[in-house]
């Protein structure tokens, strides 16, 4: 196949695998809609991604069909994101929680300088992504080192937040690297590269709203009792 062929078709197929990986995240944040009085108070804030994800992509598609730059709206995502793991965890790391807002704040303040200083508003705010990918990681992993450790043994594949987290953390660990490369193909304006790129985090994306999904489904079916988690 030649490369003016692949330049073709390649961001067809990228578009139509994205819009479908953004649209299978409404599955578990439907799920957790309809069981939300159900579900603990961390499964609810991790509920929030997907739904936040899948607002944000809309608000995006929007902004392109009348011609409007956008890229500060994807800024939003890490940031976003990153809330949400950060309050989520924190109820279920006591060790965690006295820390909570200096790390929401610490956060926040970097995210902002990232955002206005250090890379702005004309691409992707790449040092933020990192820093999601590295507190995301370290909180599941905190989280399942506690599991092993101070809970009760129980089928590993019933326990919905190590469900969940390792969906977080395939996610994150196969996304950061498309991040930190995509600023690259932006400038050299690589419309084949982007393609990629977005094709791998849209597969990426699918199996986290697998995961999200499974969770929060054995969320709504698990008495709190057994889940030994704050409320």
């Amino acid at each position: 196949m030649t490369d003016g062929a692949l330049a073709a078709w390649l961001p067809r197929v990228a578009d139509y695998l994205e819009v479908l990986a953004y649209c299978s995240l409404s599955i578990p944040a439907g799920v957790a809609l309809v069981h939300w009085q159900r579900l603990t108070r961390p499964v609810q804030l991790l509920a929030v991604v997907p739904a936040f994800m899948l607002v944000l992509f809309t608000l995006m598609r929007l902004t392109v069909a009348f011609g409007l730059q956008n890229i500060w709206l994807a800024h939003l995502a890490a940031i976003g994101e990153t809330v949400c793991y950060i309050c989520a965890f924190s109820l279920l790391l006591p060790r965690l929680r006295p820390w909570r807002r200096w790390l929401l704040g610490g956060f926040l303040a970097f995210a902002a300088l990232d955002s206005l200083v250090l890379e702005g508003l004309t691409q992707l705010n790449s040092y933020t992504i990192a820093l999601e990918s590295f507190l995301g990681i370290l909180l599941v992993l905190l989280y399942f080192e506690q599991e092993i450790r101070h809970l009760a043994p129980t089928n590993t594949h019933r326990r919905p937040l190590l469900i969940a987290g390792t969906g977080i953390v395939l996610y994150l660990a196969g996304t950061v690297a498309i991040y930190l490369g995509s600023n690259t193909f932006l400038q050299t304006d690589d419309g084949v590269g982007m393609s990629l790129l977005y094709s791998i985090n849209s597969m990426l994306l699918l199996v986290l709203a697998a995961f999200f999904t499974r969770a929060f489904w054995l969320s709504c079916r698990i008495p709190a009792s057994e889940l030994q988690v704050i409320r």
